[in-house]
């Protein structure tokens, strides 16, 4: 079994156990802690990404933060969605030039 899927174990693992008065749900840990649970070595992109790809597999995802990690299933990721009119706002402030498009050569690469 690979690292990172040990250690997905273990995460899917904490996500069931009972703590903080609740029964199981998302959870955050910090960045040494997952260090810890992962052998106290590095912990880079590769495992990451990886780590998050096993997680995918039964629905959870990973999501690195600045000081910590959150492990949860999609479910409880629950949001809101952004409407239409709302994003149509932006966007209607936005034009190619302000992002760094050059609309030109674009025109040029398809000929």
């Amino acid at each position: 079994m690979s690292a990172a899927a040990q250690l997905a174990r273990v995460l899917r693992d904490i996500h069931g156990e009972a703590f903080g008065g609740e029964e199981m749900g998302k959870f955050t840990i910090s960045w040494s802690t997952l260090r810890a649970l992962a052998g106290g070595g590095p912990v880079g992109d590769d495992l990451l990404a990886e780590l998050a790809a096993v997680l995918a597999v039964d629905d959870y995802v990973l999501v690195p933060m600045s000081d910590a990690i959150l492990i949860a299933e999609e479910g409880e990721l629950e949001s809101r969605k952004a409407t239409g009119r709302l994003i149509n706002r932006y966007l209607e402030q936005i034009t190619a030039e302000e992002l760094g498009f050059d609309m030109d050569s674009e025109d040029e690469d398809e000929d």
